[in-house]
């Protein structure tokens, strides 16, 4: 098998079903609502994996070993109330909260995150470029700590933004905010840097005074 192509009748993914096979393309269909432990990994998979939003249940390095490029989620974790492993590393076989610095992760650039929330250190040190938020209130501490490769990020969504979550994120430049924002914690940026950053905040300066400024 090098391409593979669900039908519609397919609801579950078991654990291990494609474990080490030379598949290269998945395409997931819409009626799957489980996937099971390490069920892609260490396949042969590159390029762009869309998991359908109906998906409510992840199992642990589905697509460990896999370099995959382009990542769209429902959610982060196991399931979209998960708050402990809602990272990253989940889906790539690392539970080492802080670090992700599993090797198949450095190929992943661009990830679209449809639900639930951003947990702590969930893109730590990854080298993610292009980062797309569509539900999301919370962004947790350390979330996008030593993030070097993001440049321009979109937060219209987001109403709180953990402590450190951007610190030494050392080139981002663009920065786009609204009135949802209520709170940011301590050092969610890094502000000690000299080069230049542009925030937009979409409302009035009454709304920014508002903001909560939270140590």
């Amino acid at each position: 098998i090098t391409n593979l192509k669900l039908t519609n009748k397919v609801d579950m993914i078991g654990s291990y079903s494609f474990y080490n096979l030379s598949i290269s393309t998945i395409q997931i269909p819409s009626s799957l609502t489980i996937i099971g432990d390490h069920a892609f990994a260490r396949c042969e998979i590159t390029g762009s994996i869309v998991i359908p939003n109906n998906v409510d249940e992840i199992g642990f390095g589905v697509f460990e070993e896999c370099s995959i490029e382009s990542l769209e989620l429902p959610f982060l974790g196991s399931d979209i109330d998960d708050d402990y492993d809602n990272n990253i590393g989940w889906i790539f076989g690392d539970r080492d909260h802080g670090t992700n610095n599993h090797p198949y992760l450095n190929s992943l650039t661009t990830v679209k995150i449809h639900n639930g929330e951003i947990g702590e250190y969930a893109f730590a040190r990854t080298r993610i470029s292009e980062l797309i938020l569509v539900n999301q209130k919370h962004i947790g501490d350390y979330a996008f700590y030593q993030c070097d490769f993001i440049y321009t990020l979109d937060l219209s969504m987001i109403s709180t933004i953990g402590r450190n979550a951007f610190n030494e994120c050392r080139y981002l430049s663009k920065l786009y905010l609204s009135n949802e924002l209520t709170r940011i914690y301590e050092n969610a940026f890094d502000v000690s840097r000299s080069f230049e950053r542009n925030i937009y905040f979409d409302g009035s300066i009454e709304d920014w005074c508002k903001v909560s400024l939270s140590s």
